[in-house]
């Protein structure tokens, strides 16, 4: 019954003499014979027992109600000793599930940027990705397109200037842009690219706005290109041929 009442109460007990106590019961009958005095104290984490902390003499009266304070004391310094190590095994628990997350996800977005870069490269237009004047992607249709190979490309400094270099007409595209990224606006047009090896095209181009910026430095866009020499040409001897 006194074991009971401190598990109910969260309060420890003291009995200065067992034999004299009519509530003491001994749990493991003669091995428990010799307790003549005990004190004890629950611990407890988190609303929850945890253990209890136990001191037992063979000398009567040698524990009272002053012991069993000053050891439910200690035992109080015990579950905050136990929450603390229980909060820390939770905090690693934790970080090591979130770092698991994140290789996991991190492999997930890198498998998804392989596949679609392979999907770019196998495309025969030509895609960039800018953002402002700089060039953060090409695929190798867009490379082949203007002349270059891919080692000459990666070599060199490529903007949106050294794009613009390569077309003839570009006043056109240089006063859409800002229009494009003003509003949002998708522009197409066809840009006559003279190649550094001297190979003239018409280049069909769309020019299509990523989220908004606040300033031209800052504007994202992806620029689809795609060679309409052929088509031209073809169009042309139709149009000479029904004159």
């Amino acid at each position: 019954p006194i074991w009971q009442r401190m598990i109910t109460t969260g309060r420890p007990f003291a009995i200065p003499d067992t034999w004299q106590d009519p509530e003491w019961m001994a749990i493991l009958g003669d091995e428990e014979a010799w307790i003549r005095s005990t004190v004890k104290a629950p611990i407890y984490s988190r609303g929850s027992l945890v253990g209890i902390l136990h001191l037992d003499s063979d000398v009567p009266g040698a524990f009272n109600a002053h012991h069993a304070e000053r050891l439910q004391a200690f035992a109080d310094q015990a579950s905050l000793a136990v929450q603390n190590a229980q909060s820390y095994d939770e905090a690693q628990h934790h970080a090591a599930t979130m770092e698991r997350h994140v290789q996991e996800r991190t492999a997930e977005l890198k498998a998804q940027s392989q596949q679609l870069k392979a999907i770019l490269d196998a495309m025969g237009e030509g895609v960039v990705h800018t953002v402002g004047w700089e060039i953060k992607y090409t695929n190798q249709a867009f490379v082949h397109l203007l002349g270059y190979s891919i080692e000459q490309f990666q070599a060199e400094p490529f903007s949106i200037d050294s794009l613009i270099r390569v077309i003839s007409n570009y006043e056109a595209l240089v006063e859409a842009v800002p229009r494009i990224f003003q509003h949002g606006e998708s522009w197409r047009g066809v840009m006559h690219v003279q190649r550094p090896d001297g190979v003239e095209l018409d280049v069909a181009m769309t020019i299509t706005q990523i989220g908004m910026a606040d300033s031209l430095d800052k504007a994202a866009a992806v620029t689809i290109l795609r060679d309409v020499s052929q088509e031209k040409a073809l169009q042309a001897q139709k149009d000479r041929f029904i004159a």
